[in-house]
């Protein structure tokens, strides 16, 4: 005989809370590899990127400040972006947060009050964007130092084939 259902819906709503998972755990649990795998990737392409500028030294000194800036700028961005994160977490796996809401204050756009720096150092959400900025600043800034490091070595070319054409001229005469 089956149950009755409204039976049912009360066995139901006594037994479920025990079996809930919260989303914000449920997505914290993803996070740790977000975070090391974008660490990671960030880390190798700043020291290729540093490499590069260390070369380009002695051929375009007038761009390595510039370039050194902007780099140290979007390395402190990220970093303060994952320690953010990784408190988020610890707070998370501490029991001081439970719920998404608490880390996503589901703010509504309103363009005269826009988040403090505060707010969005809290907000989960805006760390993750943070960090995807900063890789897209990273990229940014990785494409315009090989742009040059191309135009630098195609330069060297150009020099190299003209020398040779005089060399050649030269043992002509």
């Amino acid at each position: 005989m089956s149950k009755n259902p409204l039976d049912e819906l009360e066995s139901l709503l006594k037994e479920r809370p025990k079996e809930r998972t919260s989303l914000v755990k449920a997505f914290i649990a993803s996070i740790p590899l977000i975070r090391t795998k974008a660490d990671e990737w960030f880390n190798y392409e700043v020291g290729v990127l540093e490499k590069e500028m260390g070369l380009l030294e002695n051929v375009i000194p007038e761009r390595i400040p510039e370039w050194t800036k902007r780099l140290e700028d979007i390395k402190s961005k990220f970093s303060k972006s994952i320690n953010s994160m990784d408190k988020t977490v610890k707070e998370v796996e501490e029991g001081k947060i439970i719920s998404l809401s608490e880390i996503y204050r589901g703010r509504k756009p309103s363009f005269p009050t826009l988040p403090t720096e505060e707010e969005k150092v809290e907000d989960l959400t805006a760390n993750l964007l943070d960090i995807f900025d900063s890789a897209q600043e990273l990229e940014k800034l990785i494409n315009e130092v090989e742009t040059e490091a191309r135009r630098t070595l195609l330069l060297r070319r150009l020099l190299k084939i003209e020398l040779d054409q005089r060399t050649r001229s030269s043992k002509r005469v």
